[in-house]
């Protein structure tokens, strides 16, 4: 079996494994940065089971850092990668049976008007925010949330300045759209 094959079979048997609260997981325990958003490191993580770890596939944290490492390591290149068809048919056959997931997994990852983590239910995030809390209370998150987009824009290691401030008009975009309810 290739190596490119074990990862996949590694990653494909922790299926199921549900992390604790605030980011608790093995994958961050292990890495030594326990509590905080692990899915790059799960990927070091998979490398680290196999034994590839630091000479197929860097050890990393962030998914832009890791990018950048594999990229001065020559395992990829800047332009998009795109996964084999066996790979995909293999994602898509392990997570057939899991309610409301996107299995479109070839279609570009959306970061900011409609992401894929805010969907994987009946209805977007926000949608279920105004439902529960109401408009005035979502319209603060909006407001919020613009704010926070604009302070920190490009500072986040995984993110860039055109991104964050693309989050931010979404935000203020749908703050109008809630107060228009109103």
């Amino acid at each position: 079996m290739s190596k490119r094959d074990e990862i996949v079979e590694i990653a494909l048997s922790q299926k199921g494994y549900k992390e604790g609260p605030n980011n608790d997981t093995k994958y961050g325990a292990w890495y030594g940065l326990n509590y905080n958003p692990w899915c790059a490191m799960f990927v070091s993580w998979c490398a680290d089971q196999i034994g590839i770890l630091n000479t197929l596939i860097p050890k990393f944290a962030g998914c832009t850092t890791g990018f950048r490492l594999m990229t001065d390591m020559s395992i990829t290149t800047k332009e998009h990668i795109i996964p084999r068809k066996k790979e995909l048919e293999r994602i898509e056959e392990a997570t057939r049976n899991i309610p409301n997931l996107p299995l479109d997994v070839t279609k570009p990852y959306e970061e900011v008007n409609h992401p894929d983590h805010y969907n994987v239910y009946d209805v977007e995030v926000v949608e279920m925010m105004e439902r529960i809390f109401g408009i005035e209370e979502t319209m603060s998150w909006c407001k919020l949330n613009a704010f926070k987009y604009r302070m920190r824009a490009g500072e986040k290691p995984t993110s860039t300045v055109e991104k964050d401030l693309k989050k931010e008009k979404w935000c203020l975009n749908k703050y109008k759209e809630l107060k228009s309810k109103k």
